[in-house]
């Protein structure tokens, strides 16, 4: 019988946009940097490898936003009403699939069966 398992995070809140051009630009640096941390080889590639004219115009089509998050829902289905068998034959059949996020949910399901 196939089972679905996931972890949902809702958050909510009021996004506001941002538009001093260098707060934009520490935010763009800010997501670059976390991309390319699992990404990328090394070294990471930077904004500052963009000529700054080019960069600037870049920029320009750019809407930034900040979210103040003012609550936040989370859920997880993990196979918590399933065997530990089940549960340990799901979470194998995971790591076997080669998706982005199978393994993860794997873990997942590991931890919590604990």
């Amino acid at each position: 019988m196939p089972t679905w398992n996931y972890v949902a995070v809702h958050a909510y809140g009021v996004p506001r946009i941002v538009e001093d051009a260098d707060r934009v630009a520490a935010l763009l640096g800010d997501l670059t940097a976390a991309s390319e941390r699992t990404l990328a080889p090394k070294p990471p590639w930077t904004l500052d490898k963009v000529p700054e004219n080019q960069r600037t115009a870049l920029m320009r089509g750019i809407v930034a936003l900040e979210i103040l998050i003012v609550r936040i829902d989370a859920k997880q289905k993990l196979s918590q009403n399933r065997t530990p068998e089940d549960v340990a034959g799901v979470a194998a059949a995971l790591r076997t699939t080669g998706g982005v996020y199978d393994a993860a949910v794997a873990d997942l399901m590991e931890k919590s069966e604990r």
